[in-house]
């Protein structure tokens, strides 16, 4: 299962890019990919679009990123 740090790199993006587009700070960004927070729920739908995957993709790897945190 791809993480969003993966999905992330695939499209060419870095933390700053992807948090602009999110309207949170690359902090909020690294967070979300280490495990330590999730997004919110309303947020998931535009952070799927942005990378290219489903919202149950998103959904997956911050479960996923959740078990080895």
């Amino acid at each position: 299962m791809d993480d969003i740090r993966i999905m992330r790199y695939r499209l060419g993006m870095n933390q700053k890019d992807l948090a602009r587009e999110m309207a949170v700070s690359q902090a909020t960004i690294c967070e979300w990919e280490s495990g330590r927070a999730s997004p919110k729920i309303d947020r998931i739908p535009r952070l799927a679009a942005l990378l290219g995957v489903t919202s149950d993709e998103i959904i997956a790897a911050i479960t996923a990123s959740k078990k080895e945190a």
